[in-house]
């Protein structure tokens, strides 16, 4: 005698039935290689009461505007020690040709200062690495990634005014620099815009 479980028939049922789930909207936009690129870090200031904060600035190398929503900003220090994952969980948009600065702030309009679009101490309340990397993914993709050493302490680290940012250029570490502006320990950078020239 044969006995059929509850169980059995409940899976004989959706077989029948042809049960389906519906496909998974994916929260990220589908971006290429070179459309979102980095192009200024701001990390911990040495010897100050700094309230400028630490922040990272995107470049929107794209044709199209974007909603960052579900991006995600991979922080890893060289030597493996630690990572984080800072992820754009509202929506954040940036038009072609623009920036974006995601800050060291919790991500609230009272809390943020001006020049930051999204702030992220929710993920990562801690000081970007002095030696580390920096690797941008949308719905899988890796975007840009930067490998630095020796995150400057006063101003920013920036990738060259003179050229319009891409991800080839980008890549080259001869056309990174520190910006100090005019020396000042509290000197903010340019988050949101395009960066000075670096010098010779």
């Amino acid at each position: 005698m044969r006995i059929v479980t509850n169980a059995a028939l409940g899976l004989a049922l959706m077989a029948l039935l042809g049960c389906e789930r519906d496909p998974r909207v994916a929260v990220c936009p589908e971006l290429a290689p070179g459309d979102l690129i980095i192009t200024e870090l701001r990390g911990d200031q040495s010897g100050s009461d700094d309230e400028i904060g630490e922040w990272i600035e995107l470049y929107n190398a794209s044709s199209l505007t974007i909603d960052l929503t579900g991006v995600a900003v991979v922080v890893t220090r060289l030597d493996g020690g630690s990572d984080a994952r800072l992820v754009f969980r509202r929506e954040v948009r940036v038009d072609s040709g623009d920036y974006v600065v995601l800050g060291r702030f919790f991500d609230l309009p009272e809390l943020r200062p001006d020049y930051v679009n999204y702030g992220y101490s929710e993920d990562f309340d801690s000081s970007l690495y002095d030696t580390g990397a920096i690797e941008i993914f949308a719905c899988g993709t890796m975007t840009d990634q930067l490998v630095y050493r020796n995150l400057p302490s006063t101003g920013t680290f920036a990738f060259d005014g003179a050229i319009d940012p891409d991800a080839t250029d980008n890549d080259d570490a001869n056309n990174w620099c520190i910006d100090e502006l005019t020396g000042d320990p509290d000197a903010t950078g340019t988050p949101g815009e395009r960066n000075p020239v670096c010098s010779e």
